[in-house]
């Protein structure tokens, strides 16, 4: 083993020293794992590389945009196989009507997203036109993802919190409730959902798993609260961004792009939730190619190419591992890891590059700090890097630092364009005219605060779009960021549920 090897033995050893291996951590924290790429000058059989200046040129060579039509062909034909062999884990039939754009009402909504609990009151007005009246948000901490009953009743009390900052119901009549849920549910009707499977960093309790949310939710606000609740609807959150992107904007597409990836479109009149974060075990191959993916996924060798289509097949999600928050950060880190043992960055910096939990804990950076770094000159970026890390920047880890930053969000970029023109594809080529209007454009509403506030994520992605549209015989994409889409989306879902039941 040679002197480098050693050196990378030990520092990944520390830098996972409360796991086994980073890929336990995946699969422990989040039962997760991931795929990559598909690459076209990289034999599959070939080794990773050691060193970090070598992964990134791995990955820059299987990720080109020049592979983008052939990468949406193969995203297009898991959508397409997965839709014709029924899959229960992807392109899942919902429950949800979809509306007229007319529906109107006051409603409580609850939504728990990747990393943020919302409760809200919203009114629909009618004619695309909606208001939020109140609402509060709550961070939710990478501790603090266990849904049990405790983690239902600290979300019952911000319930609570919110209804008592004002007058927003008949608190003598039950309040019409609507409710965005981040994970897979299953359901016989718009109103009820049994949690399945929970991703993103959070775990699921036993007693918790096949229960209805509505119910639980119910009960807990009665017997702590003395509040009553009507649960109207329970949604998918990528579910809720199209039917508010639907109702405000007349959109194709609703995409959710923060810790997590889904989206949502309709196909021959029902609206499906396509577990969007499935797909990609196309891209399998090119995984060990590099060091920092098959650090993160040293398993990636069992995964079946048609992993997406059943939900008793383990949980990996490629798409999201390659584009969502989670995982650019832990990335971002590993790069950090690697540079620093091989002395491609912080030079003679070793002891204090280990002395810093953040950089030497798994999961330890979000993905904000590839945003911040992605806009930084030189003299801000060691602001950065001694306040945060306490280490010296020089302008040749700085340029290494910026060319991480640069493959691994044009990787993210390029696939996450890739999976939405497959998606429109996919939506143009089983929908017939009448039910999808694409002949002026397509149109996108997203949520989420990575593709929000990481802007040069936002500007490769719309630059992929505009470019390769033509290709796949789409028209122009008009993308649009709606605040609170989730929210706004969950009680357009409850009003048309209600006006269903009144007919």
């Amino acid at each position: 083993m040679s002197h480098v090897q050693i050196m990378q033995k030990r520092i990944c050893e520390k830098a996972i020293e409360s796991s086994d291996s980073v890929s336990e951590a995946l699969f422990e924290e989040s039962e997760l794992s991931s795929c990559s790429n598909p690459s076209s000058s990289i034999e599959d059989d070939a080794q990773p590389q050691n060193s970090l200046s070598e992964a990134l040129k791995s990955i820059t060579e299987s990720f080109s945009e020049k592979h983008v039509s052939s990468f949406v062909n193969k995203l297009y034909g898991e959508l397409l196989q997965a839709f014709t062999t029924n899959s229960d884990r992807t392109l899942i039939k919902t429950k949800a009507p979809i509306p007229t754009t007319n529906e109107k009402g006051r409603f409580l909504v609850i939504d728990l997203g990747g990393s943020t609990f919302k409760v809200f009151v919203v009114d629909l007005l009618g004619d695309c036109k909606a208001a939020i009246v109140s609402g509060k948000v709550w961070n939710i901490e990478n501790d603090k993802k266990t849904i049990d009953r405790g983690f239902f009743r600290l979300m019952c009390d911000h319930i609570q919190e919110l209804l008592n900052t004002g007058t927003y119901f008949d608190i003598t009549r039950k309040i019409p409730t609507a409710i965005s849920w981040s994970f897979p549910v299953v359901q016989t009707r718009p109103n009820n959902g049994c949690i399945s499977d929970v991703t993103k960093g959070y775990t699921l309790a036993e007693d918790i798993k096949g229960q209805d949310l509505g119910i639980i939710f119910s009960k807990m606000m009665m017997v702590n609260n003395n509040v009553q609740l009507e649960v109207d609807s329970i949604v998918n959150d990528a579910v809720s961004v199209y039917l508010a992107g639907l109702y405000v904007h007349k959109c194709h597409l609703g995409l959710v792009l923060g810790t997590g990836l889904n989206a949502s479109f309709p196909i021959k009149s029902h609206l499906y939730n396509s577990e969007l974060s499935f797909f990609g075990t196309s891209f399998l191959p090119s995984l060990t190619h590099n060091l920092i993916d098959e650090t993160m996924c040293p398993d990636v060798a069992f995964i079946a190419p048609d992993n997406y289509i059943s939900s008793k097949s383990p949980v990996y999600q490629p798409l999201e591992y390659m584009c969502a928050g989670r995982y650019l950060g832990e990335m971002f880190r590993l790069g950090l890891v690697i540079g620093a043992l091989n002395r491609e960055i912080f030079q003679d910096q070793i002891t204090q590059f280990n002395r810093n939990e953040i950089l030497v804990t798994p999961y330890g950076l979000s993905s904000k700090i590839i945003s911040e770094l992605s806009e930084a000159d030189y003299s801000i970026a060691c602001g950065i890097f001694k306040i945060k890390f306490g280490l010296i920047l020089t302008s040749n880890d700085y340029t290494m630092i910026n060319s991480l930053i640069e493959v691994l969000t044009n990787r993210a970029a390029i696939i996450l364009s890739a999976s939405i023109l497959a998606c429109m594809k996919f939506i143009s080529k089983l929908s017939s005219k009448k039910d999808v209007n694409l002949r002026e454009q397509c149109r996108l509403v997203y949520v989420g605060s990575l593709l929000h506030h990481y802007k040069k994520y936002l500007t490769k992605v719309q630059s992929i779009l505009d470019r390769y549209h033509i290709d796949v015989g789409l028209q122009k994409f008009d993308m649009k960021h709606m605040d609170d889409s989730s929210i706004i989306g969950a009680a357009v879902s409850a009003a048309t549920f209600v006006t269903m039941e009144h007919m």
